[in-house]
């Protein structure tokens, strides 16, 4: 009976303290209560936000390492593309190098038989001629040009002898004759004749391929070369005319 009677003083005494401090001590730790709920809602808004970014990033990189994946695999098929190429090339060379050794026989053989006509051919356009063989020469024997780039000389140096061998050309020019230098008309039937006759038109000459000079035609031939010449120069209609073609020469 005692210990109830002093709990029921202490409460009393208790009561009566809460009662003397006021309402306002007893709502600090409500305050703080929601303070601190709101402060655990900040928190937890604020790492769903750092959640999200972190799974976008997450995203972002994976798709990046995908991406990286491919190009990897496409630089791995160029790598073995390309190393095919080069085992193709370097094939290539030695097949080339192995062609070239066996065309330089032919090569050879047609620079031989080019400077023979060169040596008995009508002497026109001489210093041109002789440095476009001269040029053709030294890529024919050298081996380290490539074969193709010596057959694409070679033909072209016969296209271009073929060409001037179908020009008919007429002009006035120093001409040697026993040993006295001259000046002559001269005209030129591509590579089949080459003529000359003086300005008065009482001499003229016939180049003899074979004998590597001049010699003279009979008086006959002074006519009939005046024609060509003014044919040449497109001062007389073309019309069939009598030549001296002398000897024919087979390189």
């Amino acid at each position: 009976m005692k210990v109830y009677a002093l709990f029921m003083v202490l409460f009393l005494c208790v009561d009566a303290v809460a009662a003397q401090a006021g309402p306002e001590a007893a709502e600090e730790p409500l305050q703080a209560a929601i303070a601190l709920q709101q402060h655990s809602q900040q928190h937890s808004d604020d790492w769903q936000v750092q959640q999200q970014r972190l799974l976008a990033e997450y995203d972002r990189l994976q798709q990046q390492s995908a991406e990286l994946r491919q190009r990897s695999a496409e630089l791995q098929q160029q790598c073995e593309a390309g190393r095919e190429q080069i085992a193709n090339a370097r094939q290539a060379l030695v097949e080339g190098g192995r062609f070239r050794a066996e065309l330089q026989p032919f090569l050879s053989d047609s620079l031989q038989l080019l400077r023979q006509q060169q040596a008995v051919d009508l002497p026109f356009d001489l210093e041109l001629r002789r440095q476009r063989l001269e040029d053709l020469g030294r890529l024919l024997t050298d081996r380290e040009v490539p074969a193709a780039e010596a057959l694409q000389a070679l033909l072209t140096y016969l296209q271009q002898e073929v060409a001037a061998g179908r020009q008919v050309v007429t002009a006035l020019q120093p001409v040697e004759v026993a040993g006295e230098r001259r000046l002559l008309q001269q005209v030129r039937l591509g590579r089949l004749l080459l003529l000359a006759q003086s300005p008065d038109g009482r001499e003229s000459l016939r180049y003899d391929s074979l004998a590597g000079r001049w010699q003279s035609l009979e008086s006959r031939w002074h006519r009939p070369l005046g024609q060509i010449i003014a044919m040449a120069q497109r001062r007389r209609p073309l019309e069939l005319v009598q030549l001296p073609l002398g000897r024919l020469v087979q390189p």
